[in-house]
């Protein structure tokens, strides 16, 4: 990687980890505060439409990604005219996906009563909640979203995760704030579409004063051989979305269907940390995006696989550490933050975490493919086992109870494991073949999984107490990476990372 392409990626990388650490802990606290204003049941609500309109940006149909990739080549050659008409077409796409997302998020309200299974009344009007969860995501995709784009693709999403994370805590101070004046789940509502909207402003205003062109209108269009190719890509993109979300939001829905809303609040805790897990790993991983595409276009094959192996590498550590932390953690600190009622039993919160390691231990994987522009490669495999994934939740859901719902997911991803992904990359994309790369995935699975079992034996006599959870903390940072160094630090890839970070160091 080049020093300006490296250099990007850093600022990327440091800048995002500020954000998602930001978020991570103003969501923390605005979470506890709404448990205890608002309750179990308006958190049931939240899980399941936050998770129900998630399954919505399936309208955006993987359309930014791909034109994030087809703005590379324009930007690499500074082609302005290029790049105003992609980013035209990519407006007037996002503006049908902002009305089809409202049709169908209409549609929807008739089966809602299917979703949602309370014991108690909330005392408000859920298709009232429903519709303001629905404004929030609808007048992002109208009006805000393609400017941000143009951010990403530059290398510039540093600006992107410095606005975030201002926002994320004036958001988590006005949100907390309302909660405890008016005590009031609309209100809290309302407030958050209103810092929405003045956020995606201020991010529109300064991606346009950064890139004019993204405000120029144009005659020129893309021609209809570029639109079809670039369909092509989002088709592809879009069954990928479509998998990914069969696998990462139905769960959520069949514990509320099946075992009642209030679970579904309780697991959208453990969501929330997981997901601020992956977070991390993805601002680490995904920030050297617009960098691999830039380096893809410009470098050999050979290269590239180079700087694969190596980031590779990087992200296998990091899920390997954050899975360790995550089994052994996360009902210790749900128990002491919240309570006891809100924790699942250790087998569920095991199975979570094999499905995080497979899929974060990936991300390098997918932001190569994306960013290579291999879109159309193996999108039915996942397809396929997000649908095995579908009848295993109803099977295993009756069968064993939560935990089949966490055991359907662990089942259908390791259908698709790594081997087309894999093969996909390194024979089309590096030309190569992939056995070695499998390998090492395998040998991570192991590595974790002792992390894991040592981590365990060592803390399972501790206490559920603050100085117990400081003791578990502290073993989970030194256990998996101590693992890791003993029986990884004669890799080329060990040392190649170790010599990059001391060549940053002294340019530093």
């Amino acid at each position: 990687m080049s020093e300006s392409r490296l250099k990007n990626s850093i600022i990327n990388v440091s800048s995002g980890l500020v954000y998602r650490l930001v978020l991570l802990l103003i969501n923390f606290i605005s979470r506890t505060v709404f448990i205890r204003v608002l309750g179990e049941n308006c958190l049931g609500l939240d899980g399941v439409f936050t998770t129900l309109l998630s399954m919505f940006s399936l309208a955006e149909l993987g359309i930014g990604q791909a034109i994030t990739f087809y703005m590379y080549g324009p930007i690499a050659e500074k082609n302005i005219s290029k790049l105003t008409v992609l980013v035209q077409f990519y407006k007037q796409c996002y503006r049908l996906v902002g009305c089809a997302i409202a049709v169908f998020g209409i549609l929807l309200i008739p089966f809602l009563p299917k979703l949602i299974n309370l014991e108690t009344d909330t005392g408000y009007n859920l298709i009232v909640i429903y519709l303001l969860y629905l404004v929030n995501v609808v007048v992002t995709y109208l009006f805000f979203s393609y400017p941000q784009t143009v951010l990403t693709a530059n290398q510039k999403q540093y600006v992107i995760n410095h606005i975030n994370s201002i926002f994320a805590v004036i958001s988590g101070v006005v949100e907390i704030s309302v909660l405890c004046i008016w005590r009031n789940y609309i209100n809290y509502l309302i407030v958050k579409i209103i810092i929405s909207i003045i956020k995606n402003v201020i991010l529109a205003v300064v991606s346009i004063k950064r890139f004019p062109y993204i405000a120029k209108n144009t005659k020129e269009r893309l021609s209809p051989y570029e639109i079809k190719k670039m369909f092509k890509d989002v088709y592809a993109i879009f069954v990928v979305k479509l998998s990914s979300q069969l696998f990462n939001s139905t769960d959520n829905l069949f514990i509320s269907a099946m075992f009642g809303t209030v679970f579904a609040g309780y697991n959208s805790n453990y969501l929330m940390i997981i997901n601020a897990v992956y977070g991390v790993i993805g601002t680490v991983i995904y920030s050297f995006g617009a960098s691999v595409g830039n380096l893809y276009a410009s470098e050999t094959k050979k290269k590239t696989e180079q700087v694969f192996s190596e980031l590779n590498f990087l992200n296998c550590w990091i899920s390997c550490v954050c899975t360790v932390c995550l089994y052994q953690l996360l009902n210790p600190f749900i128990s002491l933050f919240w309570s006891d009622k809100y924790v699942f039993s250790t087998f569920a919160v095991a199975l979570m975490c094999m499905n995080f390691y497979m899929v974060s231990s990936l991300y390098t994987l997918f932001d190569f493919r994306q960013s290579m522009g291999l879109f159309k490669y193996c999108i039915y495999n996942q397809f396929f086992a997000a649908i095995i994934n579908i009848v295993l939740d109803v099977v295993l859901g009756k069968m064993i109870g939560i935990s089949g719902l966490f055991l359907a997911t662990v089942i259908a991803n390791f259908t698709v494991a790594v081997f087309p992904y894999a093969k996909n990359l390194y024979n089309v994309g590096f030309e190569q073949p992939c056995r070695n790369y499998i390998i090492k995935i395998f040998k991570g699975y192991v590595i974790c999984l002792l992390s894991c079992v040592i981590t365990f034996l060592v803390c399972k006599n501790f206490p559920t107490t603050l100085l117990g959870f400081v003791e578990m903390i502290c073993v989970c940072c030194v256990v998996p990476n101590m693992m890791q160094f003993i029986l990884l630090r004669n890799t080329d890839e060990f040392k190649n990372t170790v010599n990059r970070v001391k060549g940053l160091l002294k340019h530093s």
